[in-house]
């Protein structure tokens, strides 16, 4: 296909104007402002029209300046730059789509002609896809191209073979090297070019086929040559664009004016990837109905959208009773939500390393997802494949972990079963018409809607066999891990059976001994004094051996009720005893002592702290309330000492897990509220009750 033959007018047509403007016939006008001062001064002895002869001269002064400014930015003859003509673009308009051929063929011209010294940093080779190269001929481009990479596992970097991924690699390792190989001068990276210069392709048309001698009085430098539309004339490239410079693989003449048309076009095309989609989107926007395309027309939702329709839902029951339900869309607007997000998600950021394959995420406000995102074939899509994903949703995110591998086998069967079908209905489709040649020849990628899976994969039942694979799932899931809500009680006997003694499950620990067989707290109280009693408590809670001496009351009925401050029944405590006349008291025994009738004194070397363990404050408070009786308190009591119980043994089996100083021990005591004044009681609880 030969280049129309305006472009060969304009180009010539550029090449006078090119000299026009170098041989400088206009020049700039100054010459006025002189001759207006004048008459403004020639005017300050006129009274009567002085404001009337003022205006006129103000209005015509305006004037000729405008017109002086206006010839100045048409043309200025010092500046010897040339403006590039407008050229009748077969892409111009709101609803012109780039000629498709036409960026192909300039890829190969930037290939064979521009990429010596060009760089095209913000083009991948991924972006050829589906627009001038279908994804195997895209690919062979980049395997064409050795990549720098690394370091790997040693730290050496090393050469591979280009990717999809990957960038158009710089001719040059960095700037100085591409100074050095241009005489000082480096070549801008053309990604953007077309929109960074003014004028767009008619520049960059102009600039490649301008190429002049240089006007008389012009002087270069070596190596360089003469353009009029590059900005002073003076351009380091030297002229490029030959005929057969390059060669076309669809057979169009490679003259000099169409190379640079088609590699404007192509730096158009890479200025902006989303024109043309942008524009489709105007014209759908805009529905004007001269312009409307035909997938413009349709209706709003497409086929790709829908399923079994609104009305249908697919149902199976299993023998048990349970039903399993298939249908287009969920009734819950929340779930409806996040499985749109879900979907989204799956075939744009939650995507497998490998493109193809499962992954699973969390969520913790919305709930747990498995994907397996897969490619289907279709001679419609803009790549010639499709993107689909099998989404599973979960609030559990344990079950769906342990399940996962059995779902997700199943699900890479669904896909390849899909794939295998979508196989035989496009090979049947580019056998009628090859799409890839198809859209080289005309260079339209607007094909409609998208189209659903029964016409992907020729398969009317396919909805149908869908259901029976995603009901297979959920039975299979179900029937491999099933959810057993155990009590507190039965987890502990299923996991640690030792934990049940002295807990709460254990039927004599929460049992409280009547007053007959030992004194209650509040009698110990009012008979030991209350200093003595809170003694006595301390010790009692914090392990230190306490002796007792009495003669006209049994030590023994003091020795039993101390031991209800104990959490555990204990017959046989020899930290609270009652004295013995052989006995040597050591100096760290606390030592209560009846000195006169019914009267007790207490004799210890330590001193009660200043704040007392939280367990014993309560307690106290729980005496002085008078709401509770005997019963009542010594039942309290009991509660308080278990929760405490449960405390110390949590603590210690952490200790032992994790030792004793370990952050996580300090910090479960702080969820827990034991603070430095708990110290001594936790201890002792954890070495003697907690075996």
């Amino acid at each position: 296909m030969s280049v129309d033959s305006s472009f060969r007018r304009f180009a010539i047509m550029a090449a006078a104007v090119g000299r026009i403007c170098g041989a400088r016939l206009f020049k700039k006008y100054s010459l006025l402002a002189p001759q207006v001062s004048q008459l403004s001064t020639n005017t300050q002895g006129w009274s009567k029209n002085r404001k009337v002869l003022l205006s006129t001269l103000g209005i015509v002064g305006g004037g000729v300046g405008a017109l002086l400014f206006a010839l100045e930015q048409s043309v200025d003859a010092s500046s010897g730059e040339a403006h590039p003509p407008h050229l009748p673009w077969t892409h111009e308009g709101w609803f012109k789509s780039l000629d498709h051929a036409s960026v192909r063929r300039g890829y190969e011209v930037y290939k064979q002609v521009c990429k010596a010294c060009h760089s095209l940093q913000y083009m991948a080779f991924r972006h050829l896809v589906g627009y001038t190269h279908t994804e195997e001929d895209a690919k062979a481009e980049a395997a064409d191209v050795m990549i720098k990479d690394g370091p790997d596992e040693e730290g050496n970097y090393f050469e591979r073979p280009g990717k999809l991924s990957d960038y158009f690699p710089s001719p040059y390792p960095n700037e100085n090297a591409a100074r050095a190989a241009n005489n000082g001068a480096y070549p801008p990276d053309l990604s953007l070019i077309c929109s960074g210069r003014k004028g767009g392709e008619n520049y960059l048309f102009a600039l490649l086929t301008g190429y002049m001698e240089p006007p008389a009085g012009v002087v270069l430098r070596e190596g360089q040559g003469y353009n009029p539309y590059f900005p002073g004339g003076a351009i380091s490239m030297a002229q490029v664009l030959f005929d057969e410079a390059a060669e076309y693989s669809d057979g169009t003449p490679a003259t000099a004016s169409q190379m640079a048309k088609d590699v404007a076009t192509f730096l158009r095309w890479c200025s902006e990837p989303e024109l043309d989609d942008r524009r489709l989107m105007t014209i759908k926007a805009i529905d004007d109905k001269e312009h409307t395309t035909e997938s413009s027309k349709s209706s709003v939702q497409c086929s790709g959208c829908t399923s079994l329709g609104p009305e249908t839902v697919y149902v199976s029951k299993d023998d048990d009773g349970t039903v399993f339900c298939s249908r287009e869309s969920v009734p819950n607007t929340d779930v409806t939500a996040f499985l749109r997000q879900a979907a989204i998600r799956s075939i744009t950021c939650e995507v497998n390393w490998s493109k193809e394959g499962g992954i699973v995420y969390f969520s913790d406000t919305h709930g747990h997802v498995l994907s397996l995102t897969f490619q289907v074939k279709d001679t419609w899509a803009r790549g010639l494949k499709r993107w689909f994903s099998i989404v599973v949703l979960m609030k559990d995110k344990m079950l769906l972990l342990n399940i996962t591998p059995l779902l997700s086998d199943h699900m890479q069967k669904i896909s390849k079963e899909l794939q295998a079908m979508a196989n035989v209905v496009y090979d049947a489709e580019q056998k009628v018409c090859s799409q890839r040649a198809l859209r080289l020849r005309t260079g339209r990628n607007d094909f409609g809607q998208s189209r659903s899976l029964i016409h992907l994969t020729g398969s009317e039942d396919v909805f149908k066999n869908l259901h029976s694979h995603f009901t297979w799932m959920l039975k299979a899931g179900a029937h491999t891990y099933s959810e057993t809500l155990y009590t507190s009680q039965d987890l502990l006997k299923k996991l640690q059976p030792q934990a049940l003694k002295n807990s709460i499950f254990d039927p004599s620990t929460c049992s409280v001994s009547s007053n007959e067989e030992c004194m209650s707290l509040r009698s110990l109280d009012q008979l030991l004094s209350k200093s003595v009693f809170r003694i006595l408590f301390f010790c009692t809670l914090t392990g230190v051996n306490i002796v007792i001496k009495s003669s006209t009351i049994q030590a023994e009925n003091i020795v039993e009720g101390l031991k209800r401050l104990l959490p555990v029944n204990k017959t046989n405590y020899p930290l609270i005893r009652q004295a013995n006349d052989k006995e040597t008291i050591l100096p760290a025994t606390c030592l209560v002592e009846e000195t006169q009738s019914s009267y007790f004194s207490c004799k210890w070397k330590g001193i009660l702290p200043v704040k007392c363990p939280t367990l014993m404050n309560r307690i106290e408070n729980a005496m002085s309330n008078d709401k509770f009786n005997s019963d009542v308190l010594h039942q309290y009591v009991r509660s308080l000492q278990l929760e405490w119980l449960g405390t110390a043994k949590a603590v210690k089996a952490a200790a032992e897990s994790s030792g004793q100083r370990s952050d996580a021990v300090r910090k479960l005591k702080q969820v827990f509220g034991v603070g430095q004044h708990d110290e001594p009681l936790l201890s002792h609880w954890m070495t003697v009750f907690c075996d």
